[in-house]
């Protein structure tokens, strides 16, 4: 039998390319956008229908009930069933919380916690009502698990979307219906795109040095696209993720080690510098290593090779006038990853 998907904020980016995979996944695939964004959503769904799958296309906001009510309705009706949900749809802003107005706020939550909790809660009624279980999935993002400079309220939806995918996970498991969220890092989508212009205007460069910056972070060497999202989720929709339910599943590179670094040192005044050294031992000695070498230095990545450990680090140039407790606390931090890592 084939099954039926539902993708919100399909319109473009990430919703468009997971929209379409599901389709080639052999899904049939309803897609929705808002009215703004109507005109590229007619086209997604010609796309779907030329990889040969069923499609429709629903105009509704995430953050009204009845929409998304009416909404996830009308795929069952119309596309025979309703499988899997992607509640995709998201906004952001790149606002110090400072600057961040309750209107922003408010608008932030409606669509991407509220909207979320409502595909949630609609798609499960329907997949219970039907028997057979389903996969609903949710929007989150690694700024979900740590918040940096400009993006504060919109991690927090994040971080809310987290908890709601664990909790609808443990309510819905009974009914064979699965629950789990996919958190992008740095994508080419316009969201990164104001994330990038966000960041450069805190750090007072240019949104091109900060797109450098991640790449050169990143192992893979490249920030990523929608279509590696997509990959995920499709993972996630599928028979082979019936055992998986309640994770926020990271679908980024190592940048998030760079984010989690920078935010943490930024508020120090900390001016971070690339760097990276090889330890020829990889046992428990590696600490004192660490701390001749690079007292004063954040480690923030580890990979063990087949003789050695290669440590990326961020180094400050004045460690001279760190005190003799901060240092204390950046020395813990090293001996907290490396003993993580091995």
């Amino acid at each position: 039998m084939i099954r039926t998907g539902l993708v919100t904020g399909a319109a473009q980016g990430i919703g468009r390319a997971i929209a379409l995979r599901l389709a080639k996944d052999g899904l049939n695939v309803a897609v929705n956008d808002i009215e703004a964004n109507s005109s590229e959503l007619q086209k997604v769904q010609q796309e779907i229908e030329q990889i040969g799958r069923k499609s429709i296309s629903i105009i509704a906001d995430v953050s009204i009930s009845e929409s998304v009510e009416k909404m996830m309705q009308e795929v069952a009706q119309k596309l025979g069933s309703l499988d899997v949900v992607v509640a995709n749809a998201g906004i952001c802003n790149a606002k110090l919380l400072l600057d961040t107005t309750v209107e922003d706020w408010d608008r932030l939550f409606a669509v991407n916690m509220r909207g979320v909790f409502l595909c949630y809660k609609e798609a499960a009624k329907i997949m219970i009502k039907q028997g057979t279980g389903g996969k609903i999935i949710g929007a989150c993002s690694n700024a979900g698990y740590r918040p940096t400079p400009t993006i504060g309220a919109y991690s927090a939806t994040k971080w809310g979307v987290r908890g709601l995918t664990q909790a609808a996970a443990i309510e819905w498991a009974p009914y064979n219906t699965t629950v789990n969220a996919y958190c992008p890092g740095i994508i080419m989508t316009s969201i990164g795109d104001m994330f990038c212009e966000g960041l450069a205007k805190f750090h007072g460069k240019t949104k091109d040095d900060v797109t450098e910056d991640f790449v050169k972070a990143i192992p893979l060497g490249r920030i990523g696209d929608p279509d590696d999202v997509a990959s995920l989720v499709s993972f996630l929709a599928s028979k082979n993720s019936d055992y998986i339910t309640g994770q926020s599943q990271s679908a980024a590179d190592a940048e998030n080690n760079y984010l989690r670094v920078a935010s943490s040192l930024d508020m120090y005044g900390v001016e971070l510098h690339k760097a990276s050294v090889k330890i020829s031992n990889t046992n428990n000695s590696i600490y004192s290593s660490i701390v001749e070498l690079y007292v004063g230095v954040y480690a923030i990545g580890i990979s063990i090779f087949q003789n050695s450990v290669k440590i990326n680090t961020f180094s400050w140039e004045q460690i001279t006038k760190i005190s003799f407790k901060r240092r204390r606390f950046y020395v813990q931090l090293i001996k907290s990853l490396v003993s993580i890592y091995l």
